[in-house]
């Protein structure tokens, strides 16, 4: 079995190598993978040692690579954890687009509708801001969309 991508039933959502993320830990937004060398516990879905949630280089403490809550012995105890982060939206895209996804997508059809709104929401939040950003450059707003789009897949490669 590989670890390029599989499904966290605890925390509900796809984990592996191949999944871009952002750093669990609320303070940061480091882009990272939910690959084991991420992972709170350095074992799948966090081993004995840790959460299972995934955090970059800065906010993993000791030998089981473990974030600040599951280092804290009373915190461990106590099961207190950070929250996860929700899917980067290139990730939802990529499940929605991609022929691989294709099977799974057909499977699938409640989570590809909840995948849909989500990132309808998302464009509803961001999209006021985007705009307003567009005319202070004096660029259309279908000009900016494009250069994001191409700058996301300059920076984040499968």
């Amino acid at each position: 079995m590989g670890w390029s991508i599989g499904y966290d039933s605890n925390w509900q959502r796809d984990i592996g190598y191949g999944v871009p993320a952002e750093c669990d830990h609320p303070d940061c937004h480091e882009r990272i993978d939910r690959g084991l060398g991420y992972v709170c516990g350095g074992e799948p879905y966090g081993g004995e040692h840790g959460c299972g949630l995934f955090f970059c280089g800065k906010h993993q403490v000791g030998k089981h690579q473990r974030c600040a809550c599951c280092s804290n012995k009373k915190k461990r105890r106590k099961g207190i954890t950070f929250e996860p982060k929700p899917n980067l939206s290139i990730w939802l895209r990529w499940k929605l687009r991609d022929v691989s996804w294709y099977e799974w997508r057909k499977e699938n059809p409640e989570e590809v509708a909840k995948i849909r709104n989500e990132l309808y929401e998302r464009a509803k939040e961001v999209k006021p801001i985007l705009q307003q950003y567009a005319t202070e450059l004096g660029i259309t707003f279908r000009e900016m969309s494009l250069r994001m789009i191409e700058m996301q897949h300059k920076s984040i490669s499968f």
